[in-house]
């Protein structure tokens, strides 16, 4: 029987409950306006890599945490982001995490033309962490934190205003990472529902219709992440004449691509 991953069984009892918590960011990320943390990367690739001399790929690799927890898993792995001030902080955390991985790639490029440089049906997972929406370029009620986009790039999903023509541009994204996955690779989301002023907008439902529509992948699951530890300087939002909820949590959408006729729909 083909494994899924190289978990045993206590360990794969532990990482299968629904919400993960205590996945502290990491200090030398902090230069990243929207930082992922390399153990949630290596948790991630822990549960869904059945191989683990494969190629992992992030269309979004930003600081390159996930890219860092495949060298360190012994993997490959390739990353795209449209800033090249993300590569640099990439190239000096590696120096700081790596340990005896593989060979990676980091190209300068929009996610949306990757098939160009990553050949199809070679890539065994794809982790990432896409802009959500453009809510960076606003100032924050829950925090009063200051704006700090990823980049003034038009060519950032993170800069897209309306929210109908994001999540088309982030299901081209999808398109071109289903491409490079092989049969049965993961496509592994990490998303927040949003807030803008009165309207609230539920990001990673909205996230999986436009998958479930652009592509043949097939949603597998979700992973709620508990973020709680990370928010200290919350405040309350709405007092004293609506109640509104802090946001303090994050999904993980599993998505899989099928072996089927519908593989590669578009």
């Amino acid at each position: 029987m083909e494994r899924a991953n190289q978990l045993d069984g206590s360990r794969w009892l532990k990482n299968s409950f629904s919400i993960w918590r205590n996945l502290v960011r990491d200090r030398d990320s902090r230069e990243h306006p929207a930082p992922f943390p390399v153990a949630l990367a290596s948790r991630l690739i822990d549960c869904y890599v059945a191989n683990p001399k494969g190629v992992l790929l992030d269309p979004f690799a930003g600081s390159g945490s996930s890219l860092i927890a495949a060298l360190q898993k012994g993997m490959a792995a390739i990353g795209f982001d449209i800033n090249p001030t993300y590569r640099d902080l990439f190239l000096n955390r590696l120096d700081l995490f790596k340990e005896g991985g593989r060979e990676w790639i980091y190209e300068i490029q929009d996610a949306r033309t990757l098939s160009k440089s990553v050949e199809g049906g070679t890539v065994e997972i794809c982790v990432t962490s896409p802009p959500y929406w453009d809510i960076l370029t606003r100032r924050r009620s829950a925090d009063g934190k200051s704006p700090k986009a990823y980049s003034r790039s038009e060519y950032d999903l993170g800069n897209i205003s309306d929210y109908t023509a994001f999540l088309d541009e982030l299901g081209a994204v999808a398109r071109e990472v289903e491409m490079a996955l092989r049969r049965k690779g993961y496509f592994i989301l990490n998303i927040m529902d949003l807030r803008k002023g009165a309207r609230f907008y539920p990001l990673h439902a909205d996230a999986i219709s436009t998958l479930k529509t652009k592509t043949g992948m097939t949603l597998e699951d979700i992973v709620i992440w508990d973020r709680q530890s990370d928010y200290n300087t919350m405040r309350p939002i709405g007092y004293p004449s609506k109640f509104i909820i802090n946001k303090v949590h994050e999904y993980l959408l599993i998505f899989r691509k099928e072996e089927g006729e519908n593989a590669g729909k578009t």
